[in-house]
């Protein structure tokens, strides 16, 4: 089938690294076309995974088998006027020589390409979070660390691969090594001065960069629910929120969005960590990644590192 337009430009992570925050952040802009679903995760092959442990299901929910079917579901077949249309799946960076060749089978390789990395320390423990808010982790962060190389054998969801996931070196280097256009952001540079990173995507787009989205809300926080079922009711897919996306405009929407996040933001309690502790018992395993990251970027990465 032939399109009218297919997507130029990809987000493809990290994971727990803000990339909610900038999908949400660009929708805001008329020139760039983003669906509403995160994460279409087609290019990866992660619905063709035979995916077990905790979370698989959730995986396997409305699935994107087909480049047919991503264009239908993500991106109204084509039939858009925007110049920068895009989406976002943090597993293209995870699953890099999967999603590499898809993406060049499909779009070629003048597609754009955007990655945001976060200290892997503070990502790890994050993801770690993540899991125990949604109940799959029953391990402490160093069992489950010890039992990873395990997990991954018996094909755990990746949300498990807790140090091979954000050993970022050979990932970020085969999409610099694969595509014309690469732009890397660092998290703490969204976290400092979101709207600066936000103006550089758009420049790095080639759209109007004079817009200014509204970057004060921040999204997919962590914490525990205080109220599981209406968490759940707020954060996952559910039939009542597909017909609102169908019938309300976007601008609407967006309200919606900000307001759902308030209310989320309201029924989260911390997770009380010794997030000291467990960057310590972390930092053995990815301090040589962070080395062979700083030669692939050219810059220091001083604020990664632990004083040994």
């Amino acid at each position: 089938m032939n399109y009218k337009k297919k997507p130029n430009f990809l987000i493809v992570g990290a994971a727990k690294s803000g990339t909610t925050s900038i999908f949400n952040y660009l929708r805001e802009h008329p020139d760039i076309y983003l669906p509403d679903r995160k994460e279409c995760g087609f290019f990866s092959n992660l619905f063709h995974k035979n995916l077990k442990g905790p979370g698989s299901d959730y995986i396997k929910k409305d699935a994107i088998l087909t480049f047919d079917e991503y264009m239908k579901k993500c991106f109204k077949n084509g039939d858009l006027e925007e110049k920068a249309i895009g989406e976002a799946s943090t597993d293209y960076l995870y699953y890099y020589s999967d999603a590499i060749y898809n993406i060049k089978k499909y779009l070629g390789n003048d597609v754009k390409i955007i990655i945001i990395l976060r200290n892997p320390l503070e990502a790890i423990i994050s993801r770690y979070k993540h899991n125990l808010r949604r109940e799959w982790e029953s391990l402490s962060l160093e069992e489950a660390i010890e039992k990873e190389n395990e997990r991954i054998s018996n094909d755990w969801l990746w949300d498990f691969h807790y140090i091979k996931s954000f050993s970022y070196s050979r990932q970020v280097e085969s999409y610099i090594n694969n595509f014309k256009s690469v732009h890397i952001i660092l998290y703490d540079e969204l976290k400092n001065n979101p709207l600066q990173v936000i103006k550089d995507i758009f420049r790095f787009l080639n759209i109007d960069s004079n817009f200014n989205p509204d970057t004060s809300v921040k999204y997919n926080l962590g914490g525990m629910p205080r109220f599981k079922m209406l968490y759940k009711f707020l954060h996952e897919e559910n039939l009542f929120k597909n017909i609102l996306k169908t019938i309300l405009p976007k601008k609407s929407l967006s309200v919606l969005r900000k307001k759902k996040l308030i209310l989320e933001k309201l029924l989260l309690t911390e997770i009380n960590l010794d997030e000291k502790e467990l960057k310590r018992i972390i930092y053995p395993h990815i301090k040589m990644d962070i080395e062979k990251l700083e030669k692939i970027l050219d810059r220091e990465l001083t604020e990664w590192k632990l004083k040994e």
